[in-house]
């Protein structure tokens, strides 16, 4: 059995439904403290009057109590223990602060689909030391059938792995691991065999390394090696599996901080249709 678990997920509160569907989800399955943030960034009404702008400000500030309080309600009639808070300053700092704050296990907020890697979600998940889970509009609140985790044999992908199992054991669903040899190497005329052939061995093993994590804690898995261009073969692979959530690892063997805007994880987070689990 699968020692991950959330005791204190937190939903960043927007005014839709989008995020909370899947937090009051996962609060529900691990028994966790549902902790529901709004943040109002008051450098937004710097260009008003003073006077307009302090009511501008105070309407920011009744909107989160409302939003944050209908959060509770819902999580109330699921018998989910709940926190509510709201906050001012830059978002994605302060929903950082919270999460450090409050012990946060798991923040879950909402990826609008027209996201650049100046919005919350990518900032979020960049800032953030806890996984991230972000949810697209088009995602439907109904449990997780089907995980797809994609690796590189990282420690990062490795807890990726643990989630996804975690999270599998709670809704019954399959895990499938996924390594993608980059076909710019694959296909190099002068790459010698034996290099391809590392490369397929390092995504047998990555892969089954999943595959034992889930094997340990009773969860169905498989596993796939491809080649191609990663993200691409990651969401196709989702694809053909139906998959409903994606849980892979911030950064990967070939990135650091510098790189993740760009990177694989970036790319799909930006282009998935079904959540996405950032692990650090």
């Amino acid at each position: 059995m699968s020692t991950t678990s959330y005791q204190n997920v937190m939903v960043v509160a927007d005014g839709t439904d989008t995020a909370v569907s899947h937090a009051l989800e996962v609060s529900e399955k691990f028994g966790s403290k549902l902790h529901s943030l709004y943040v109002f960034d008051p450098s937004t009404a710097d260009v008003l009057s003073d006077e307009d702008r302090a009511g501008a400000l105070e309407q920011m500030e009744a909107t989160g109590t409302e939003e944050t309080s209908r959060i509770a309600e819902l999580a109330g009639e699921r018998g989910i223990d709940t926190a509510r808070a709201v906050r001012e300053g830059v978002p994605h700092r302060a929903v950082a602060r919270y999460a450090d704050e409050k012990g946060v296990d798991l923040v879950v907020l909402r990826s609008s689909g027209a996201d650049t890697p100046a919005s919350l979600p990518y900032r979020a998940t960049r800032l953030v030391d806890v996984p991230v889970l972000t949810v697209p509009d088009s995602a439907e609140a109904d449990g997780y059938d089907s995980i797809v985790v994609p690796t590189d044999g990282s420690d990062e992908a490795t807890k990726a792995g643990e989630h996804a199992v975690a999270l599998a054991e709670r809704y019954d669903a399959d895990v499938h691991a996924v390594y993608v040899v980059k076909s710019a190497i694959h296909d190099y005329k002068d790459a010698p065999r034996s290099i391809v052939g590392m490369l397929k061995e390092a995504g047998e093993n990555a892969t089954e390394e999943i595959v034992s994590l889930a094997d340990d804690a009773g969860v169905s898995a498989t596993k796939t090696v491809v080649k191609g261009t990663p993200y691409n073969k990651i969401l196709r692979h989702a694809d053909d599996v139906e998959a409903d959530l994606i849980a892979m690892g911030k950064m990967g063997l070939d990135a650091d901080e510098r790189d993740f805007i760009g990177s694989t994880t970036e790319r799909v987070l930006h282009e998935s249709g079904v959540p996405v689990l950032s692990v650090e």
